[in-house]
């Protein structure tokens, strides 16, 4: 079984691959920003720029194509069902273990694109500075820099799950006749469920603020 699904950012998109030495497609790209890492907020960018060591250091970049081109991954996409699996409570409402899920779905295709007003999103948006602050003690933290290529909100992409019509199954007959057969309706309403459930997850990195989507 299958369902389809068109849906666009509410949130802007983050990118969590970290980046690798010699990706210079990204290195154009931050150079093509220009005036935009004038801003005292994009110091250690700039200064990043040329330095391959503090670029893998601060940088998250977007999964891209064979043209270069930001893709959202299916392995995400089955990663963000995994927690909405949690979330939907699969197993209390369909007897459907985290385990059975995670080995059931799959997600097609393997990259899908980005879009908006109807043209493909063929680079990042904007890079975003973050300087992240992790508690050490009560009174104390320890601050680093991180910066992310993100996609503003509005981008459109699709996606289609498919599932075993057995993942939810029914008993029917008694004693020596009774049968456990696939229920393809509460398969159906497990996958919806799930579905559901991964609009608030969302995708990308710092899913719990960005990465937020809607099904149009």
């Amino acid at each position: 079984m299958e369902i389809t699904k068109e849906a666009e950012f509410v949130t802007d998109f983050y990118g969590g691959r970290p980046y690798l030495s010699g990706m210079e497609v990204v290195q154009n790209w931050l150079e093509s920003q220009g005036d935009k890492l004038l801003h005292p907020r994009m110091a250690e960018v700039k200064s990043a720029l040329g330095n391959e060591t503090k670029l893998e250091e601060i940088l998250s970049v977007f999964n891209t194509n064979g043209n270069n081109e930001p893709v959202i991954g299916n392995w995400m996409l089955l990663e963000c069902s995994m927690d909405a699996a949690k979330l939907a409570g699969t197993w209390t409402q369909f007897q459907v273990s985290f385990d059975t899920w995670k080995t059931s779905v799959q997600f097609t295709p393997i990259h899908t694109q980005l879009y908006r007003d109807k043209k493909l999103v063929a680079e990042p948006d904007f890079v975003e500075p973050y300087q992240v602050t992790t508690k050490r003690t009560k009174n104390k933290g320890n601050s680093f820099f991180k910066a992310y290529q993100a996609i503003k909100s509005g981008a459109k992409f699709g996606f289609t799950m498919t599932f075993p019509d057995d993942i939810c199954t029914k008993i029917a007959g008694r004693g020596k006749d009774k049968e456990i057969l696939p229920d393809p309706e509460k398969s159906r309403a497990c996958a919806e469920a799930v579905m559901d459930k991964m609009c608030i997850i969302g995708l990308g990195a710092y899913r719990l603020r960005f990465g937020k989507f809607k099904y149009v």
